[in-house]
C-alpha cells in the first residue's frame, strides 16, 4: 500500500517485496512528480533484493529523464540489508 505526496511516496506495508516495488516503480513513472522523489521506509521492516533491484532499475529511468529517488526512514533490517548489498552509491539515503 502507497501514499504519496508530490515529493515523497510512503510504503505502509511491513515488506517491500517486488510487487511492492512495482507499485512504487508505476506511481512514479504515471504521476508528474518533483525531480527529486524520497521514498519513505519507516514503516517497512523487512525488505528483499527483488525489491531492491526493482529500485535500482527505476532510478536509473528517473535520472535518464532528469529526476531522483532518494530512500529515506530505513529500519534496521532493511537499512542492513541496503549496507550489505552495498547500495548507497546505487540508492542513495537521507
Amino acid at each position: 500500500m502507497l501514499q504519496a505526496t508530490p515529493d515523497t511516496i510512503t510504503c505502509r506495508s511491513h515488506l517491500l517485496d517486488y510487487r511492492e516495488a512495482a507499485a512504487v516503480a508505476t506511481e512514479l513513472k504515471a504521476a508528474d512528480r518533483d525531480a527529486v522523489v524520497c521514498l519513505d521506509l519507516s514503516a517497512v521492516e523487512h525488505a528483499t533484493t527483488a525489491a531492491f533491484a526493482v529500485l535500482i532499475d527505476l532510478r536509473a529511468q528517473l535520472r535518464r529523464a532528469g529526476r531522483d529517488l532518494v530512500l529515506y526512514g530505513m529500519r534496521a533490517r532493511t537499512a542492513g540489508l541496503h549496507a550489505l548489498l552495498r547500495l548507497q552509491g546505487v540508492l542513495p539515503t537521507t
